[in-house]
């Protein structure tokens, strides 16, 4: 009876290594489930009509308003006529809804749940030309000390120019009509 005695702790042995094979099949399994549940959440974010609408505004108060549009959207803020303060607002709460949309990226970026490989993947680089040329300016305009690490994380992964360490314009560079 003793002969067979060694097969009891290899047998066990070969039971653990199978269940951590299992463990890890059903790790990697997760992993993949939580990642397409994060690209449902970002594609769906992104394409909604409501982040459409506030993005289609941004850009024409942008276009509208040209290198000028921080100080214009920051003297909106300040007017004392209900219809400048509401258009300020509606322009306030778009500017929010891009921020916030990439700061939760960020903030996956920050626990290690996403990779920059996978943001690039998500993420256009003409949607970090709104974050940075259109959001940027309007967050400075809001408020001078604003939180810089949302959109210096993704000027970083995109290898985009920081407007802040960008050449002052000077006055006389553009003519008064």
């Amino acid at each position: 009876m003793e002969d067979w005695m060694w097969l009891i702790p290899l047998i066990g042995s070969l039971g653990a290594v199978g269940a951590a094979i299992a463990a890890w099949r059903s790790a990697k399994a997760t992993r993949k489930t939580v990642l397409a549940q994060i690209v449902i959440q970002i594609t769906s974010v992104y394409g909604s009509e409501e982040m459409g609408e506030s993005i289609k505004r941004l850009h024409a108060f942008k276009h509208k308003y040209k290198e000028g549009s921080d100080d214009i959207f920051s003297e909106l803020l300040n007017r004392p006529e209900k219809e400048m303060r509401t258009y300020a607002k509606q322009l306030d709460g778009d500017r929010r809804r891009v921020s916030h949309y990439f700061h939760q990226i960020k903030s996956l970026l920050d626990c290690r749940v996403v990779d920059e490989n996978f943001v690039k993947k998500m993420i256009k680089s003409d949607q970090v030309d709104t974050l940075l040329d259109v959001v940027e300016p309007l967050e400075k305009a809001k408020k001078t000390d604003y939180d810089h690490s949302t959109f210096d994380t993704f000027r970083r992964i995109y290898h985009k120019e920081s407007q802040r360490e960008a050449k002052p314009l000077l006055y006389n560079q553009f003519p008064l009509p």
